[in-house]
């Protein structure tokens, strides 16, 4: 997965939570709260499977990579 996925992965999570609570039923809450949780374990794991820039050595360069 690129940066920008993970970028846009990020960007995401602001969906849920920009929902009015307050309107949200139990288990509509727990719903909204399972889908972010389960977006920040995906964007997890594809952080871990990034690959550090052998140029850069400490950043991830998407034309490096390339």
């Amino acid at each position: 997965m690129s940066l920008s996925k993970i970028k846009n992965m990020v960007y995401s999570i602001y969906n849920n939570t920009e929902v009015e609570i307050d309107e949200l039923s139990h288990l509509g809450l727990k719903k909204n709260i399972k889908s972010i949780s389960d977006k920040v374990e995906y964007i997890l794991k594809e952080i871990e499977n990034l690959k550090t820039c052998s140029i850069c050595s400490y950043e991830v360069c998407d034309t490096c990579v390339e």
